[in-house]
């Protein structure tokens, strides 16, 4: 099965997985969505507050957007990828 170009840069294993479920999840996200998890995936993870002010949107919408866009899944497989990496897995 070839995949498709969007993916080229992931080399299988687990996170070629969690790159392929992060595309297909990111798809289907509004753009207030993509907005909110742009800013919560920086290393320095700012504040639902921050993100907000940032957007000019209010906390609670910003909380909405990123439950809606599965936020927590994805910075849980972020954190448990960033985990096996840095022991040696």
């Amino acid at each position: 099965m070839k995949l498709p170009e969007t993916l080229a840069f992931a080399n299988g294993g687990a996170l070629g997985a969690a790159t392929r479920l992060a595309d297909y999840v990111s798809a289907g996200w509004t753009k207030p969505q993509a907005r909110a998890m742009r800013e919560i995936l920086w290393p320095d993870r700012p504040t639902h507050a921050k993100i907000a002010a940032e957007l000019g949107i209010s906390r609670q919408a910003v909380d909405q957007n990123l439950s809606s866009a599965g936020a927590s899944a994805i910075l849980d497989a972020l954190y448990l990828i960033e985990e096996a990496d840095t022991q040696g897995k």
